[in-house]
């Protein structure tokens, strides 16, 4: 449980305390917030995982100055945003961030799954009793688009994100769509790199009048900026080819907890894990090179 003691005051100073109620990106985000002098001068930050329905301690509720949050719809509960908001003391901030998703890399991406980082494709192939062998045949060298319109799939997705993400602090759509073929600007379908969660942390300083962040904040922070450093999620070289993405090739390897996977070595192990009905997960975390 959360309380009050998780903010101490720096050098006799008390700070104000700001709720970041986010998922996963409200982990580089509080990095990178905190490493603004003139932010942590006055706030520290208290994240609270919102993907896990962890509860708000009512005291740091009662006490917000600032509430940073990813909306959450009435189906959450006591921790739906209208319900949250309401309870902050009248002087209280609150900004409505993005709740980041692409599914561009991972047009056969699908929370209709068993797995985590379903697969539509790889689901069916698995479900029809092939051998994996026979699965990585059609799976990586028959064409996708013939079975799957890849590009009505992306768009779809944004849609869905723009509608989703309309009432939010910044919209990264346009930067995303104007780059993402260029360089890999996620590593996961809601894990985006360092480079667009700086662009949020900065939406969010310029928002509260304070300076932006210094560029070199991303070399000097490293792998503390990413959502998950153990876990990017390989692309299908089909897609590689067909959007023209330069770093979705056969032979790349993704960094998979302890193992550099290549993209068919990542699919096997998503077809042995789903015949098993093993937690995706755990299973991957377990793989020895």
């Amino acid at each position: 449980m959360f309380g009050l003691s998780a903010f101490a005051p720096h050098e006799g100073n008390i700070l104000s305390i700001c709720i970041l109620h986010a998922n996963c990106q409200g982990g580089p985000l509080s990095r990178l917030l905190l490493a603004s002098s003139e932010f942590s001068r006055r706030w520290d930050i208290l994240h609270v995982p919102n993907y896990d329905r962890t509860p708000i301690p009512a005291d740091a509720l009662e006490s917000c100055d600032l509430f940073l949050y990813q909306h959450l719809g009435p189906q959450w509960g006591e921790l739906a945003s209208a319900r949250l908001l309401a309870r902050l003391p009248v002087s209280a901030r609150s900004i409505r961030l993005p709740n980041l998703f692409f599914q561009g890399y991972w047009p056969l991406w699908t929370s209709d799954s068993t797995m985590n980082f379903g697969d539509i494709y790889l689901d069916y192939l698995t479900d029809k009793g092939l051998t994996p062998a026979e699965i990585m045949h059609v799976y990586l060298h028959g064409r996708l688009d013939a079975v799957y319109n890849l590009e009505a799939r992306i768009q779809n997705s944004r849609n869905y994100q723009q509608a989703k993400d309309a009432g939010a602090l910044v919209s990264l759509e346009d930067y995303i769509d104007a780059h993402w073929r260029e360089e890999q600007l996620f590593s996961t379908v809601n894990h985006p790199v360092p480079k667009i969660s700086l662009m949020v942390a900065d939406a969010v300083l310029a928002e509260l009048g304070l300076s932006p962040l210094p560029p070199s904040i991303l070399e000097k922070e490293g792998d503390a900026l990413e959502c998950d450093r153990h876990l990017h999620l390989p692309i299908h070289p089909a897609v590689g080819r067909r959007f023209g993405l330069p770093f979705a090739g056969e032979e790349r390897r993704y960094r998979i907890y302890d193992n550099m996977l290549t993209f068919r070595q990542y699919a096997l192990a998503y077809v042995d894990c789903r015949r098993k009905g093993l937690p995706f997960l755990v299973y991957l975390a377990s793989l020895r090179a």
